[in-house]
């Protein structure tokens, strides 16, 4: 018995290869059910190997091509390379072998080269009569393409024509989905590829029409991909969230290379959200804000509705005429997320009129700037809170005469801000550090309402701070009278 020159074992896709070679022949091997144990029965191919030599194994592909001539009657198509030097090694085919070189390719292309290499066998060659040619050019070229390159011999012109093929995709009402009709146009000739009986190819002047079967494949292809199905001449998409996203997605993509016709009686079943309206004003009866909102082309109760669904974080809400509203839009979620944000019920958006506390003036202005699809109306005093509450450094606000030429810049601008805040019935937090003066700036706003009010103000502090502010009120301003409220609860009470 001849010993092997070396041997190697390769783990491909979880399934363990063992390869022997031999001075005059290279033995692949598959494991059987038992580990580590190799018959003769597990010998998937035995191929002489004379003045070749097992290289590497590469993640790849092989060069593969499909060359087409005219040919007698008919043509012939040679495929390389030929089965007799590039063949599967496990029956998976997902390990070529090709030159001494194992290529390990994807599956994609293992399913092809399968195909083909029953096809085409070692001899790698197949002639196609002239009546078969058509179909064999769609389906087996067609093949080919997806994983090499096709080549026409200008011989082939001495039998067949050419003509620009332009597509029509016709879309129809299907229960709950999509019903499809395709055509495939060239010149004065169409052809239905879901027809029972395929149309032969015309035949003008002794020549046949030569079809684009790539393209033809690839519009195939991608309605597969969305999931349709043949059925009685047409191809048919149920499912209605498969229907959805055929429209989002697919018909878009259909449209770059292909006629896209609606049937008259036929509502596409994707609608998108109108463009939303909405006004904002500040009510000074009420010290509230008041939004109102006009839904463009849609009612509120539905709006609401759409709401609703995407607050459930739904992809699209199926409207009552059986169409879909998609929820994914920017338009639509800048505007959503801005309601949904401010807390808004299904009642103050049914009544288009909305009240809102002051203090989301900033937001409100803020992200209606930023939110694609709305279109906010901001009344004059709205805006004047907003610039007021921006720029306090610019307000007509007077320091109280005794603090003028004691108070620094940033002070001022820290009691003008403060002064703000109070005249609009706002509450603030002065986030200064330590030794900054905030206790002064207080004292400053208290002085400043001391000028108009008769009322008191009530300073809340830690125990260990009332006798600090004492301090500095009597320091600051010895016009106020301040009181100490401290001790116990019925120290406090006397």
């Amino acid at each position: 018995m001849v010993n092997a020159v070396a041997h190697h074992d390769y783990a491909i896709y979880g399934s363990k290869i063992r390869l022997k070679l031999f001075a005059d022949r290279l033995e692949i091997y598959s494991p059987g059910s038992i580990p580590n144990t190799m018959t003769v029965d597990s010998l998937i191919y035995r191929q002489a190997v004379r003045n070749e030599t097992l290289t590497r194994l590469v993640a790849g592909k092989p060069p593969v091509s499909l060359h087409v001539a005219a040919y007698e009657q008919g043509v012939k198509a040679t495929l390389t390379p030929r089965g007799a030097s590039c063949y599967p090694i496990n029956p998976e085919a997902t390990v070529v072998c090709h030159d001494g070189i194992l290529y390990q390719v994807e599956k994609r292309f293992a399913d092809y080269a399968k195909a083909l290499h029953q096809c085409f066998g070692k001899l790698g060659e197949v002639v196609i009569p002239l009546a078969f040619v058509p179909q064999f050019l769609t389906t087996v070229a067609g093949a080919v393409e997806n994983i090499g390159v096709v080549q026409l011999d200008e011989s082939m012109l001495t039998h067949f024509y050419r003509e620009q093929l332009e597509t029509q995709v016709y879309l129809d009402q299907h229960k709950n989905g999509v019903a499809v009709t395709l055509k495939f146009r060239y010149g004065e000739h169409a052809f239905d590829p879901f027809a029972v009986r395929p149309e032969p190819s015309p035949v003008v002047d002794g020549k046949a029409l030569l079809r684009s079967a790539r393209d033809e494949a690839s519009v195939l292809a991608l309605l597969k991909r969305y999931g349709f199905k043949q059925q009685r001449g047409v191809a048919v998409l149920d499912d209605e969230e498969a229907a959805l996203e055929f429209f989002l997605r697919g018909v878009p993509e259909l449209a770059q290379s292909a006629d896209v016709f609606y049937n008259n009686d036929f509502k596409p079943l994707l609608r998108y959200p109108g463009r939303v309206s909405a006004g904002v004003k500040l009510n000074m009866a009420s010290g509230l804000l008041e939004m109102t909102v006009d839904y463009g082309n849609m009612q509120p109760k539905e709006f609401v509705e759409l709401m609703s669904a995407y607050r459930l974080k739904k992809r699209y809400h199926r409207l009552k005429d059986g169409s879909f509203m998609t929820l994914e839009s920017p338009e639509f979620a800048g505007v959503a997320g801005l309601l949904d944000n401010l807390g808004i019920s299904a009642t103050e958006l049914t009544n288009q009129k909305i009240e809102l506390p002051k203090y989301r003036v900033m937001y409100i202005d803020s992200l209606s700037r930023d939110t694609t699809g709305l279109l906010m109306e901001r009344s004059s005093a709205f805006k004047k809170m907003v610039q007021d509450l921006q720029e306090p450094q610019d307000l007509e606000v007077t320091v109280p005469e005794s603090l003028q030429h004691i108070l620094r810049d940033y002070q001022v601008t820290g009691f003008r801000w403060l002064k703000t805040m109070a005249s609009y019935g706002l509450g603030g937090v002065l986030a200064d550090d330590m030794g900054l003066g905030k206790t002064l700036q207080v004292i400053a706003l208290v002085l400043s309402d001391k000028a108009t009010s008769s009322s008191p103000s009530l300073v809340i502090a830690p125990t260990s701070l009332l006798y600090n502010w004492e301090a500095e009120a009597q320091k600051f301003a010895p016009e106020l009278r301040v009181v100490v409220i401290a001790g116990q609860p019925d120290e406090r009470q006397r």
